[in-house]
């Protein structure tokens, strides 16, 4: 019995006044009567069970020297496949699977073993090395280039393990996830996919100049509303020049409805608009879209050096920080070149990775920087940062996360000498936690985003 019909079934006993009882509540937990494993590649496994009855379920697994995972379903049936996340290659798991009923009550355990393989040598060759102990326990890794052959993107358990993988068929240039824990990703070639966390593929967006929205780049950011905004190729002729310009749309996967919401070229002049890198074929280069506290848009033009607020109705622009024409005012000392990853933590304060490209100097470096906007006085000062040391010059790609404690995960996803490597800091600067990738396997990371889960396992205490 699902939930909808739960309810149905309360609000039918209470109008009868009858003392009727849920019925797979008022038992006792039913007998597990049958269960059988299925393997989908190296390492995903799934459990079919079979219950004497209709009922929850709750799977605990393990193997020596890691951490027990537990996977509980709600949902109440006699026949269930559970999918058994992060899960190690070349690995054997005991199990045990119970029956859950409503009162939270737990059935007869039935016990059982499940192994993986090796990962393919291409993605096994993708080695990791992880240091101290992060706040959340995996790391989403978007692997633009690789020297292996490996396109994709990886998730890396707080070892530095590969525990969950999906190929793509060109880079990759964003990840989300939806309300319902499925991921969005952008592949460069292929365009927006919807995965569930055992990789199904439920809905897709091509890519393609033939498409309305026409060339898909750059982030696909999942909306309060559900829906996903994505950047694309805006282009129109300025004085006898195509100028490359950057429309945001909205995509609702499950009606397959595409929107387009916001023109670059509405509120930004070519003339006068201009960074050090802006060129016709790529005038701003957006690179990441973020939804603000008030639900404005906050959005990252790499080519201006600037970073920018759009108004929730994306009628207008609220302010802009750096770049060639900035409304908040901000010290020479504090700019930010290059930039990525522009998100508003709180009300009126910016975290962006600054890559630090074009940044004055003979030397080049990146850092973690956060700024706090002054509307009022039309100002910005850098509050905080990290720059590690020695010094990481990343002069493209890279993110920054701020997690619930307050610690920073910054990520530095360029190698050229230097490491590709996730940073957890305290607001202190003490890095707590890193991931780094061997190289030269790993040549280019788009983003590593930390995540709690992958389908809803939990860790057993």
């Amino acid at each position: 019995m699902n939930r909808s019909s739960t309810r149905a079934w309360a609000v039918l006993c209470v109008l009868a006044s009858a003392g009727c009882d849920d019925p797979a509540a008022s038992g006792p937990p039913p007998e597990v009567t049958a269960v059988s494993s299925e393997a989908s590649g190296p390492l995903f496994r799934f459990l079919n069970v079979t219950l004497a009855a209709p009922a929850g379920l709750e799977i605990t697994y393990t193997t020596p020297g890691r951490a027990t995972l537990r996977m509980q379903v709600d949902s109440s049936a006699r026949e269930h496949r559970v999918f058994l996340p992060r899960l190690a290659a070349q690995r054997s798991y005991t199990f045990e699977v119970r029956s859950l009923n409503r009162r939270g009550e737990r059935g007869a355990a039935q016990a059982g073993m499940v192994s993986t393989a090796a990962l393919p040598p291409e993605l096994a060759a993708l080695q990791l090395s992880a240091q101290g102990t992060p706040t959340l326990p995996l790391t989403m890794v978007e692997l633009m280039v690789t020297t292996t052959g490996f396109n994709g993107a990886l998730i890396a358990d707080a070892d530095g393990e590969i525990v969950w993988y999906w190929r793509t068929q060109g880079w990759i240039n964003g990840v989300s996830r939806r309300a319902n824990g499925n991921f969005v990703m952008l592949d460069a070639d292929s365009g927006l996919v919807e995965l569930s966390p055992d990789t199904r593929v439920l809905s897709r967006l091509r890519n393609g100049a033939d498409k309305p929205y026409g060339l898909i780049h750059h982030d696909a950011t999942v909306t309060p509303q559900n829906t996903v905004y994505f950047f694309a190729r805006d282009t129109r002729v300025i004085r006898d020049t195509s100028i490359v310009g950057e429309a945001i749309w909205e995509w609702a996967p499950e009606s397959g409805q595409v929107n387009k919401r916001w023109s670059s070229f509405d509120h930004f002049d070519w003339a006068r608009d201009r960074g050090p890198q802006s060129a016709p074929p790529n005038w701003l280069h957006a690179n990441s879209i973020t939804i603000g506290p008030r639900g404005n848009i906050v959005i990252s033009a790499r080519n201006l050096d600037e970073v920018f607020s759009i108004a929730p109705s994306f009628g207008s622009l609220e302010w802009r920080l750096g770049g060639p024409n900035p409304t908040l005012q901000l010290p020479a000392e504090a700019r930010f070149y290059s930039q990525h990853s522009a998100v508003e933590v709180a009300p009126n304060r910016i975290l962006l990775f600054d890559n630090g490209l074009g940044r004055p100097g003979l030397q080049t470096w990146s850092r973690a920087s956060e700024f706090s906007l002054d509307l009022t006085n039309r100002s910005a000062a850098l509050v905080w940062q990290f720059r590690p040391q020695p010094d990481i010059n990343a002069l493209r790609v890279g993110s920054v996360a701020r997690l619930s404690n307050g610690n920073t995960i910054a990520a530095f996803g360029w190698g050229q000498g230097y490491p590709i490597a996730a940073r957890e800091v305290t607001p202190g600067g003490q890095v707590v936690w890193s991931l780094t990738g061997k190289q030269p396997e790993f040549d280019r990371v788009y983003r590593m985003k930390p995540l709690s889960s992958i389908a809803g396992e939990s860790v057993v205490q």
